[in-house]
Parts: C-alpha cells; sequence; structure tokens
C-alpha cells in the first residue's frame, strides 16, 4: 500500500497539537541555522530571529512577524502532510494530459461523482485496492482530508492546516508554510524538537519581588509609620497621596 488514511493522520496530528498549551519556545542555534538555510533553498525569502519571534521578508518588501510558537504549531502536522503529497504526485500523474482536467475536477469536488475515463486511470496506477479507494476520497471528500481549496491549486494544502490547527486563515496562514517546509525536511522537525519550551511567564520570578515587599509593608507597622513621616516631611499634613515604592502603589492618609 502507497497511500495512508489522511483522515487519521489529521485526527491524530490536531490530537497531538491540542496537548501543546502555546508556551513560549526558545529556539535552539542549531534549528535556526538549518531553517535559515533551507529557506534559501525554497525562495528568495529572508528570515531573521529574536528571542520569541521572528520576521520574514519576501523579495516584494513585505515582512511577515510572527512568533515562534508558529514553528511548533506547523511540525505537528508534517507528517500528514508527507502523505498528502503523495496524493498531491499521484495527482499530477494521473490528470496528465487529460483534457480538461480543471473542471473535472471542480465536477469531482461538487458532484462526487468520478467520470470512467478517470476511474480508468485511477484503476491503472494503484494495484491495491485500498489505494484505489483512499485515492478516490481524495477526489471527491474533501472533509475526509479536511481540504476546501481544490488538489490542483498550488495552496491545496493550506486549509486543511488551518482547519486542524483551528487558527484564523488570514492572518495565520502562513502556519501552513512552515508545516509544507518541515514536511520536506524531516530533518528540521528534529532540530526543532532541541529547542526549549518556556512553561510559564518568564517574568513571573520578577514579579514575586514586590508581592513580597507588599506583604512586609503591609504587615509591619514600623514600616508603614516611617513611610508615613518620610512623605508628611515633604508634602506637610493636608494631603493624600498615592506613592510608588518598589513599584507597589501606596495610599497614604495624614493623621486627622
Amino acid at each position: 500500500m502507497i497511500l495512508q488514511n489522511l483522515n487519521q493522520l489529521a485526527l491524530e496530528a490536531q490530537k497531538d497539537f491540542n496537548s501543546y498549551h502555546k508556551e513560549e519556545i526558545l529556539l535552539s542555534v542549531e534549528f535556526k541555522k538549518e531553517f535559515s538555510d533551507f529557506l534559501k533553498t525554497k525562495s528568495s525569502d529572508k528570515i531573521k530571529f529574536s528571542k520569541y519571534s521572528s520576521v520574514i521578508e519576501t523579495t516584494n518588501g513585505l515582512t511577515i512577524t510572527f512568533p515562534n510558537q508558529w514553528f511548533f504549531i506547523a511540525s505537528y502536522f508534517s507528517k500528514y502532510l508527507i502523505a498528502l503529497k503523495e496524493y498531491k504526485k499521484k495527482y499530477s500523474i494521473i490528470f496528465q494530459g487529460l483534457p480538461n482536467s480543471t473542471e473535472i475536477i471542480k465536477q469531482l469536488k461538487d458532484a462526487s461523482v468520478i467520470p470512467p475515463e478517470v476511474a480508468e486511470r485511477v484503476e491503472n496506477n494503484f494495484n491495491n485496492k485500498q489505494d484505489r479507494e483512499y485515492f478516490k476520497k481524495f477526489l471527491t471528500e474533501y472533509s475526509w482530508w479536511f481540504g476546501s481549496k481544490t488538489i490542483d491549486r498550488s495552496d491545496y494544502f493550506v486549509s486543511p492546516i488551518l482547519s486542524l490547527a483551528k487558527v484564523v486563515n488570514v492572518s495565520q496562514s502562513y502556519i501552513a508554510d512552515l508545516a509544507s517546509y518541515l514536511s520536506d525536511s524531516p530533518a528540521l522537525v528534529d532540530s526543532l524538537k532541541k529547542s526549549v519550551l518556556i512553561e510559564e511567564n518568564p517574568d513571573k520570578e520578577n514579579e514575586e519581588t514586590p508581592n513580597r515587599a507588599e506583604k512586609i509593608i503591609e504587615e509591619n507597622e514600623s514600616i508603614r509609620d516611617f513611610a508615613f513621616n518620610v512623605f508628611s516631611h515633604f508634602y506637610g499634613n493636608n494631603w493624600s497621596e498615592e506613592v510608588n515604592v518598589f513599584n507597589i502603589t501606596l495610599k497614604v492618609y495624614p493623621l486627622s
């Protein structure tokens, strides 16, 4: 058997993806270098990496800025895309030289009926019955592989990835491109796995210090008295101020 069950692969990928909690990611040096080199072989676009984000510079002067989580999101669907591209290869062979192929593709999607000339080509190109059945589903049941755009288009793979990842099509479509790149180079996925997931807010530890200071001030009467006397000296007795100390807002009132 040549072809894999796209529906099963898609659902498995989505299940694994749902276990990812969108943690921040620090890309490894190895992955950054390998992806930069790989991108040069695929397009004239350039990429710049920051700590938690990346920027793609296109040849027409446009930029695409995205969080590094997108690489991780895309990686969940690379195996699915590898299998999907096998279907695309078979499509290119079977429909090569077929008159009115564009119109036939639309009819296959809309009517789900395979014309005799296509059915014959499918039979001749697959020895395995299961392969033939899978390919017929690919042609006629787009919901089976989560597709939307017709398979003759170059961006046929975008819709299923965005649908499975449950992201907004317009603003996050580059995730599908990243998934396609990763599916073309499994070694990139291996390098990506060496990156570090940041499970907690990196600023959380720094935020604990003001909380502790606030607790000390609130619980220690002598410190409160000291703070009051200092501000009374500078502002006099007829005032009510909110003062920031150690990034903590203190509301101090005069004694009256």
